[in-house]
């Protein structure tokens, strides 16, 4: 049996009826189940899945209410045009509310026009922007309080009173990476962790991309050993699955008894650090 759409566009007729073909049926005498599958083939911003919505009313409709086709979204504009922003933005106004999950390719760049339209999706639970987490960058998200899963690059731009924001904006946090936060100290770090009921697990990278040119990069190698001894003293310490030092400063006696009481440790990375035997 030959299955075709009733035009080149594949449309349906005005009154919502599909348009028999002399050669068999119209593709939308399938059933929603089956369009939904053919439609989990195209990946929403590279395929342009929006494009399908003005096909007619009936692919319009699987679209707008079908969550699994935009539940992940991953942004990679390494060979973007300028269409696929405008898609971009088109998805998260139009379909924004089924989006869970959204990363975005390290590096890449977060535009302002879309960023202002992130706080849209208010079911998002995993996030990852290669941005700084800067207060107004929280203070912009608060509506996302439903996020589970974040990656929050401080930079020099995130301190102490930053990551308490955090926590109070996105209580249900369970799975948090702290990367490249140069200006928090070990209370912060602890009162971070403490402060979220949730969490089940922390990934530290202490230190990641730090400019030794800038004169408060001293301050970040000594704080960084006090981060990682400090989580490993407290009680949170099985949360930790992930630490990476780097230009920290610390002795080996100290840096091995540190790894022993990370019992959930799963990976380690020691680079340009001054590891000292200690006597």
């Amino acid at each position: 049996m030959l299955i075709q759409s009733s035009n080149k566009h594949g449309s349906s007729s005005k009154n919502g009826k599909s348009k028999r073909s002399p050669y068999g049926l119209c593709i939308n005498d399938l059933p929603d189940e089956i369009l939904i599958r053919i439609f989990q083939f195209f990946r929403p911003v590279n395929d342009e899945l929006p494009l399908l919505g003005m096909v007619c009313r009936k692919w319009r409709r699987l679209l707008q209410t079908t969550s699994q086709l935009w539940r992940e979204l991953h942004i990679d504009p390494s060979h973007y045009q300028l269409h696929h922003y405008s898609m971009v933005c088109c998805i998260f106004r139009v379909y924004g509310f089924h989006v869970q999950k959204l990363t975005w390719y390290k590096n890449a760049p977060v535009y302002e026009s879309m960023f202002a339209l992130i706080p849209r999706l208010y079911n998002l639970r995993h996030l990852r922007l290669p941005i700084l987490w800067t207060r107004v960058v929280v203070e912009s998200l608060q509506n996302l309080n439903l996020l589970e899963h974040v990656q929050i690059n401080g930079g020099f731009a995130l301190d102490d009173e930053g990551l308490d924001l955090v926590a109070e904006s996105f209580p249900l946090l369970k799975d948090v990476s702290l990367n490249a936060c140069w200006r928090v100290s070990a209370q912060g770090v602890d009162n971070f962790i403490s402060s979220l009921p949730f969490l089940e697990t922390c990934r530290l990278k202490i230190n990641s991309g730090l400019p030794l040119n800038d004169v408060r990069s001293e301050r970040a190698m000594r704080e960084g050993g006090r981060v990682a001894i400090s989580v490993s003293e407290s009680m949170h310490a099985h949360l930790l699955s992930v630490l990476c030092l780097h230009f920290v400063p610390i002795e080996l006696d100290e840096l091995w008894t540190v790894v022993k009481k990370l019992t959930c440790l799963k990976k380690l990375s020691i680079s340009n650090c001054e590891v000292r035997y200690g006597y």
